[in-house]
C-alpha cells in the first residue's frame, strides 16, 4: 500500500521549548514505522495545525501527484483536513480516507466549540480508527454517529525490560509514582493534596515528567508541594524516558492516575506493562486495559477524601496489595504491542481499500 499519513504539528511556542511529542504524535509515529516494516510505502505528511486556504490546492495537488492508496489523517487536524476532503472530492480524487481520532478537541476544550467543525471531517472520512473504545463512545456522544469505528489501542511494548526491584518494607519504603507532563489537565495540583492527607508511614512518591510547558504551573505545583510539607517525601521530577523511566517504574508499588482524562493513557499503560497496580479518578481510555477492584482502584473522579482512603489501603493492607499486584502482573500478557496494533491497522486499511475498489478504476 501507498499510504500518506498526515500529522499536524504544534510550533513550540518559543526557540527555547522544544516541541510536544505527545501520547498522540508518538502513536502517529509508531504506526508509520510499523506499517513500513511490514512493507508498505509510508509518506508522512507534516502539516500546520490550520492548514490555510490559500493553500489547499497545493496540498490537494501533493496528493494528486503520490497518488497514494490511502490518506490517514489525525483528526487532530480537523479543520484544515476537512476543506482539503472536500477540495480532493471536487477534483474528482477518489482516494480513500482513514480519519484516526485520539480525542475529539470538543472534549478536551468544550467552550471552543468545534463540534461541528469536527462533525465535518469525521464524514468527510470514509472510515474512522479510535485509540480506545471510551474515545469511540466519546466522540459519537459528542458529534454524532461517524462512518466505521475500528478500535486499534497503542502498543505499550516499547519501554525496555525493568530491573529487579526490591520489595516495599525491606530496602525502601512504599513507593507511588505518576507519569505525566506538568500540566493543569494533568492533576498534580490536586495529587499533592490527596498526598499531603495520607497519614504518616514509610512512603514516598515520585512525580515524572516535563516541567517546561507550562512553567506558571509547574512554579504553582513546587509552590503547594512545600506548602504541605511535602518537599521531603515528594520528588517532583523531571522528564524520563527509556531505560530510567523502567527503572522509576520498577521501583514503584502504585501509579497514581489523577489525570481528569485520558485518550488511552500511556503512561498508565507502561505501569501496567511493569505490573504495577493503578489507584485514582482518570476517567476515559485506560479502563478498557484496566479492571476495578483486580489490578486497579478506580475513585470517584474529584473525590479527593476516597483517594487518600485508596492510596493508604494499598500500602496498609497486605492482602489486598499482593491481590492488586497479581492482578496487575496477570493483565501484562493481555496488553496490546506495536506489532499487533500496526497489523490491526493494515487489515483496516486493507477492508476499506477492497470496500471502494469499484471507485478506482483498473490498476
Amino acid at each position: 500500500m501507498k499510504i500518506g499519513f498526515f500529522i499536524p504539528r504544534f510550533e513550540p511556542s518559543s526557540p527555547e521549548v522544544p516541541a510536544v511529542v505527545s501520547g498522540g504524535t508518538m502513536y502517529d509515529l509508531k504506526m508509520v514505522e510499523k506499517l513500513t516494516a511490514l512493507g508498505h510505502r509510508v509518506n508522512v505528511i507534516d502539516t500546520p495545525l490550520a492548514i490555510p486556504a490559500r493553500e489547499l490546492d497545493m496540498w490537494a495537488r501533493q496528493v494528486d501527484r503520490f497518488n497514494f492508496d490511502v490518506l490517514v489523517q489525525d483528526e487532530l487536524g480537523f479543520e484544515g483536513y476537512a476543506k482539503l476532503n472536500h477540495r480532493l472530492d471536487s477534483r474528482g480524487n477518489a482516494v480513500s480516507r482513514v480519519g484516526l481520532t485520539h480525542v475529539p478537541t470538543a472534549r478536551l476544550h468544550r467552550e471552543r466549540g468545534t463540534q461541528q467543525a469536527e462533525y465535518t471531517f469525521l464524514t468527510s472520512v470514509h472510515w474512522n480508527v479510535f485509540v480506545s473504545h471510551a474515545i469511540q463512545k466519546e466522540t459519537e456522544r459528542l458529534l454524532g454517529p461517524v462512518n466505521g469505528g475500528v478500535i486499534i489501542p497503542p502498543g505499550v511494548d516499547h519501554l525496555p525490560a525493568p530491573p529487579p526491584s526490591s520489595q516495599p518494607g525491606q530496602e525502601r519504603p512504599f513507593g507511588y509514582v505518576n507519569v505525566g507532563h506538568f500540566l493543569p489537565h494533568k492533576g498534580q495540583l490536586e495529587l499533592l493534596d490527596v498526598l499531603a492527607k495520607l497519614p504518616e508511614g514509610p512512603w514516598r512518591a515520585r512525580l515524572i515528567g516535563r516541567t517546561d510547558l507550562d512553567a506558571a504551573y509547574t512554579q504553582k505545583v513546587l509552590h503547594r508541594c512545600s506548602a504541605l510539607g511535602l518537599d521531603g517525601r515528594v520528588e517532583c521530577h523531571g522528564e524520563l524516558t527509556g531505560a530510567a523511566l523502567s527503572a522509576a517504574l520498577a521501583q514503584a508499588d502504585v501509579f497514581m492516575a489523577c489525570a481528569r482524562y485520558e485518550s488511552f493513557g500511556i503512561a498508565i499503560a507502561e505501569a501496567a506493562q511493569a505490573g504495577v497496580p493503578v489507584v485514582g479518578w482518570t476517567e476515559g481510555g485506560p479502563w478498557d486495559f484496566l479492571h476495578d477492584n483486580r489490578d486497579a482502584i478506580k475513585t470517584w473522579p474529584g473525590d479527593k477524601s476516597e483517594f487518600v482512603d485508596a492510596l493508604h489501603a494499598v500500602r496498609v493492607d497486605k492482602a489486598l496489595y499482593e491481590r492488586l499486584r497479581e492482578g496487575a502482573r496477570d493483565n501484562m500478557a493481555s496488553l496490546p504491542t506495536w506489532d499487533a496494533s500496526a497489523r490491526a491497522f493494515e487489515c483496516a486499511l486493507q477492508r476499506l481499500l477492497d470496500s471502494r475498489a469499484h471507485l478506482r478504476g483498473p490498476a
